[in-house]
């Protein structure tokens, strides 16, 4: 029951770190 959350926890913070890194450049 917690694994689709955790799921969803590491792809929006692998999508903001994305985002940071993309605005960074």
């Amino acid at each position: 029951m917690l694994l689709p959350l955790l799921i969803t926890t590491i792809h929006v913070s692998k999508l903001s770190l994305v985002n940071f890194l993309a605005f960074d450049c």
